[in-house]
């Protein structure tokens, strides 16, 4: 599918809406499958004790470092010179943009302290384009708060700017909830989870910044208002779609996710120690 997929790409022409969700199912189950392998190597590196064990480990690490580093290089080289130059759509413009952004994180994640530099840069600039072009949608609009919630994460986590992390989402969540009775159903559901993640992340960002919890909009309360405004169910529990970046929550339709993507890397240090604080009490 995913061959199949690039070779769509490499037609040239603008995707519709199936074409785009196509492209995006793809990715997310290369990406996902990936980043699932990378994950369980990481764990059992930490965990060997056997040398020679851990030697061959680490060469299987490299391995799928390596091939995961090529996967991005050539979804770069996708998105950048076959979807881009004919896209006009301001969907696709802010999807392929936030793409860039994500695929440079994962990057920056995978190379050497010396060689980071470049692909962050070039993250941040892809994130900030993939801002502006959302600007032409509405800011309840699942689009938009995807790019919102992974560049607010992006600042917090990479760039070590939390007070931009916390005014850029602070900013997204004011715009965005007023308008999200606006939108039907489906684009609803998908907006009321990047809500519900960003103020989250916006909660546990405060206990590190001295700010006040009260001063964010309660998701609880979200949920009473919006659901007897729009007679919608208001969904409690995470998407099942996730951004490339590594422990990162991205947008609707975007890659793909196991037990704990969704959320931000310092956002699993959190509930793993709370976890793990839990499991002391109870025993």
């Amino acid at each position: 599918m995913f061959v199949a997929v690039n070779m769509m790409a490499e037609e040239h022409f603008e995707l519709n809406v199936e074409q785009r969700k196509l492209l995006i199912t793809a990715y997310r189950i290369i990406f996902s499958a990936k980043r699932r392998a990378l994950r369980i190597i990481s764990v059992m590196e930490q965990q060997e004790d056997n040398s020679n064990h851990i030697e061959y480990i680490a060469f299987y690490r490299e391995v799928l470092e390596d091939d995961m580093q090529a996967t991005c290089m050539s979804t770069l080289d996708i998105v950048e010179n076959h979807l881009l130059p004919f896209c006009r759509d301001a969907e696709n413009a802010t999807l392929y943009n936030k793409m860039i952004g994500d695929t440079c994180w994962f990057l920056a994640m995978l190379k050497k302290v010396e060689d980071k530099e470049p692909f962050v840069e070039k993250a941040l600039v892809a994130y900030k384009t993939a801002s502006k072009k959302a600007e032409i949608l509405s800011p309840a609009d699942p689009m938009r708060l995807s790019v919102d919630l992974t560049k607010t994460a992006f600042y917090h986590d990479i760039m070590n700017r939390p007070e931009r992390a916390y005014a850029l989402a602070k900013q997204a969540l004011d715009k965005a909830c007023p308008v999200l009775v606006l939108l039907n159903e489906e684009s609803y559901k998908e907006s009321t989870e990047y809500v519900r993640l960003m103020e989250e992340n916006l909660k546990m960002w405060c206990t590190t910044m001295g700010k006040d919890p009260e001063d964010i909009l309660s998701f609880k309360e979200l949920q009473t208002a919006s659901s007897s405004s729009t007679g919608y169910p208001c969904p409690v529990v995470p998407p099942s779609v996730l951004a490339l970046a590594p422990d990162t929550f991205t947008s609707p339709g975007d890659w793909g996710h196991d037990v704990h993507e969704g959320l931000s890397a310092s956002e699993i240090r959190h509930r793993k120690k709370a976890a793990q604080m839990k499991k002391g009490r109870m025993g």
